[in-house]
This record gives C-alpha cells, sequence and structure tokens, in this order.
C-alpha cells in the first residue's frame, strides 16, 4: 500500500483504503474501487484526504495484508474519535497483537513496508509505522509481552491528539508561525486527555504525553527529561523522529534511510534521545535490503548485494558492459546512495 499524490493518481490503479472529503471525512471512495478516468477528474477538483493505493511490493506476502489492515482498522478507529466517541483501546489491542505475531515470523519485511508506505506525520499510516518500528526495537530489546503491548498501544495512539487540531496547520506547506508552533504544540497533552474514561492504561498514557519530551530537558510540553521519561516512551520517541524524517512533508521531500539514521545519531550525540535505543536501532534495521536497485552519488547505479552490520553503508555492485566492480560504501565514505530505484 502506497500514498500516492492527486498528480500522480491514474487509471487502473486500486485503492488500498477509502478516499475521504478533507473536511467531513465521508467516504467520497470505497476501499476496493479500481480507478477510472473520472474518477481521477473528480479527485482532483475535490482534493480529498490521503489517497492510499495497493502497492506492486510484497504483494504475495501476508505482511503485506497485515499492514493494509492495521491501517485500515486504525483509519476507522481514529474516524469514530473524530466522530466525537472514545478511542476503542479494545481494538487497538487487536492491531497491536497482529503486528507483534508478524514480527515473530519476519520483522524486516514489515520493516520495509512502513518505509515504503510513506505517510505524513498526521496520517493513519505514520501511527502504523511507528508502532512496526517501536515494536522491532521492543522485540530486540527482549521487551516482556506485557511491556510490547503497553509500547504498540503507546505507538498507535501517540498523535491521538492530532486528530483535534486544525487541518490547515497540519497540512501547511511552509514554517510554521511562533503561534501557530504552540497550537500544535498541544497535541501531547490534548491526546492524554482525550483518554479519560477510557480503559487505557497509565503507560500508555505516558507515552501519548511525553513523546516529544527529550532526554536533555528541551522538549514539550513539559521540558522533563532523563529518568522522568519512561523507557517506552523513549523508543516510540526515536520511531517518530525515523518515521517523520524518512516521509515526505508539504515543505519538504523525505530522506533516504541513511539520512534518517544520521539524524538519529546526531540527535543522540546532541543527549536529546536514548543512545541504547539508537544504538539498536540503528545496527538491527536492514535499511537496504539485498536486492535494492539504487543510484550511487557517483551516478551510477548498484545493487546492494550484502548488507550486513551497518545496512545503512552495504556493498554494492555496479555494472558496466561486461565489467563489474564491487564497492563496499562502509569502507568508502565519500561514496553514499542517494536515490533508491526499486527494491526487489
Amino acid at each position: 500500500m502506497l500514498r500516492v499524490e492527486l498528480d500522480q493518481l491514474q487509471a487502473g490503479m486500486k485503492l488500498a483504503l477509502p478516499v475521504r472529503c478533507r473536511h467531513s471525512y465521508k467516504i467520497l471512495l470505497n476501499a476496493g474501487t479500481v480507478i477510472n478516468e473520472e474518477h481521477v477528474q473528480r479527485l482532483k477538483e475535490l482534493n480529498p484526504a490521503d489517497v492510499y493505493i495497493f502497492s506492486p511490493h510484497f504483494m504475495d506476502d501476508p505482511a503485506q495484508e497485515l499492514y493494509r489492515e492495521a491501517v485500515s482498522s486504525m483509519d476507522d478507529i481514529f474516524q469514530e474519535v473524530i466522530s466525537g466517541n472514545k478511542v476503542d483501546v479494545s481494538r487497538v489491542k487487536q492491531v497491536v497483537n497482529g503486528i507483534v505475531e508478524q514480527l515473530k515470523i519476519n520483522d524486516q519485511i514489515l520493516v520495509q513496508l512502513a518505509r515504503l508506505n510513506d505517510a505524513d506525520s498526521y496520517s493513519v499510516s505514520h501511527c502504523v509505522n511507528v508502532c512496526i518500528y517501536s515494536l522491532f526495537i521492543g522485540s530486540n530489546l527482549n521487551l516482556r509481552n506485557e511491556q510490547m503491548q503497553l509500547l504498540g498501544l503507546g505507538a498507535l495512539l501517540h498523535d491521538i491528539g492530532k486528530l483535534y487540531m486544525p487541518e490547515s496547520l497540519l497540512r501547511k506547506g511552509g514554517k510554521l508561525s511562533d503561534r501557530e508552533f504552540s497550537i500544535i504544540k498541544d497535541h501531547p497533552l490534548i491526546g492524554y486527555r482525550s483518554l479519560e474514561g477510557t480503559d487505557t492504561p497509565e503507560e500508555v498514557g505516558d507515552i501519548v504525553r511525553d513523546h516529544h519530551e527529550k532526554c536533555d530537558g528541551s522538549g514539550y510540553p513539559y521540558g522533563i527529561g532523563g529518568e522522568k521519561i519512561s523507557f517506552l516512551t523513549k523508543i516510540v520517541s526515536v520511531a517518530d523522529i525515523y518515521d517523520a524524517v524518512t516521509s515526505d512533508r508539504a515543505y519538504r521531500p523525505r530522506m533516504l534511510p541513511h539520512e534518517g539514521m544520521e539524524i538519529l545519531l546526531a540527535n543522540c550525540s546532541a543527549g536529546k534521545i536514548d543512545p541504547q535505543v539508537v544504538k539498536l536501532f540503528t545496527r538491527k534495521v536492514v535499511t537496504y535490503p539485498p536486492g535494492c536497485t539504487v543510484r550511487l552519488n557517483t551516478g551510477e547505479i548498484a545493487k546492494v548485494v550484502e548488507s550486513k552490520a551497518l545496512s545503512w553503508r552495504p556493498k554494492v555492485v555496479v555494472k558496466k558492459g561486461n565489467r563489474v566492480k564491487f564497492v563496499d560504501l562502509a569502507a568508502n565514505p565519500t561514496v553514499f546512495i542517494s536515490q533508491i530505484i526499486d527494491i526487489e
């Protein structure tokens, strides 16, 4: 499943999720609809909310279906919240359980799905992506089942407060003014308060409230730091940053996976995010899987052949006619990936 811009929408594409009105959130086209030229024209006139289509990647893998179901379920859950109802925590738990079970089978395929499915910071896909990254970290840290459940719930609900934010601010193409940013900074507390009256565990509420806090005390809403931030929250914070910077935004294009890793390392060096979490994430996630076709900054087209210790600096092979050249990017710091062309 992939999010597509309206100018990229083409006849023949199949909707993976319902297309909803940007303002009323009513369904304009149902999931499963095969787009025709009339649909394309009408949607361009209506300028709806996000459009998601089935992706050709991983179509035969059960992880693809699980990802689609997770996004679809959270879309329904969040619509209920927008309609004035409390969040259905039992349904959110079901989504978490599905992701946890899939991670036990193949954690890297879910991570790749999260990276391929571009997500705005206020979108359902972003929440699912952050949940996948968070649970991937938790699994590799051997967290107990109860902690994994709390982590997954907090990750899926971390941005629930943005459902109450003006969409004009969430989708603004330029830099937010100080006043606008102060409004956006209210979303963790608004989200936290929206969970009152539900059976949400306290630890989950802490994640929702504190996921923008920093270890050095420079975050918001309260400016707490260090041990006052729960470890589960620190995991979600790292996952949130990585998905945010590696997804397209109205005001900037997405960063490449290795650039996202460098952002995490820079924030870690500055004392803002947890070093244990960052170290594990940057070492365990396969950012450029074997078989991935990329363009190097030299202009050469290469295929990833080995991705081990530092997967964001993999070994690649470059073909020029009958000649084959192997390049270890970890040993050649001036050569790096500048574009992802395809993933097998």
